[in-house]
């Protein structure tokens, strides 16, 4: 990405894009592998301020509250893009207990605190979530406590960001606007994790509350 970015013009490089979703070992729940983003984007990210002013504090969305995942797509892939060369599947991810599992989501313009142009100067942290033993499910976000928490990092702690000058917050297309596609968390598994599926929940957060969740499992191996 350092070196596409480094070009004349930059050249921008999409991790999310599902022509390297063959790099990825492990995906959310009910995720499709590639899928269409702009059809499946909210299903597997879900509004935390919106849900409860519906008076609904799960933790999960809908179609996240079991542990769903597909070995084969279902929907088709977004229009326009090449089909990717490898089978598609979207598992869970597997790691054995004391490893690291690398998390990554899109900047999506946010990276230097910029929402919508409304500047915030931070765009906040992510935080993993974990019930505490295999098979048990953390399901309101009265759970989402400090006593569950796995790691809690910055948005952009571990990300990829051009032009370098920090100064550029605002999105956009051309090479003077910012670039943020590639944002990670590296998570550490805890050493106490027996065998098995745990469940975990993703949470972004900024201004002073939780905004987003998504909810994955991992089977220690």
């Amino acid at each position: 990405m350092a070196a596409a970015a480094a070009e004349t013009p930059p050249r921008e490089v999409d991790p999310l894009g599902p022509w390297f979703a063959n790099l990825c070992h492990g995906w959310p729940r009910g995720k499709q592998n590639p899928g269409n983003w702009q059809d499946e984007g909210l299903e597997y990210l879900w509004d935390l301020p919106a849900a409860a002013s519906r008076s609904d504090t799960h933790a999960c969305h809908p179609s996240q509250r079991s542990p769903l995942q597909y070995l084969t797509p279902t929907i088709p892939q977004e229009p326009g893009h090449k089909p990717p060369t490898h089978t598609a599947p979207a598992p869970m991810t597997t790691a054995a207990a004391g490893s690291s599992i690398t998390l990554m989501f899109g900047g999506n313009g946010h990276s230097r605190g910029n929402f919508g142009g409304v500047e915030m100067g931070n765009p906040g942290n992510v935080s993993v979530y974990w019930a505490g033993s295999k098979e048990k499910e953390i399901v309101d976000v009265k759970e989402l406590t400090e006593e569950n928490l796995v790691q809690r990092n910055g948005f952009s702690e571990e990300s990829f960001a051009y032009p370098s000058d920090t100064k550029v917050t605002a999105p956009g297309w051309g090479p003077g606007d910012l670039h943020d596609k590639g944002n990670w968390q590296t998570l550490h598994m805890p050493e106490c994790m027996e065998k098995g599926r745990h469940m975990m929940i993703w949470v972004w957060s900024f201004g002073g509350e939780n905004k987003y969740s998504t909810c994955f499992d991992v089977m220690i191996e």
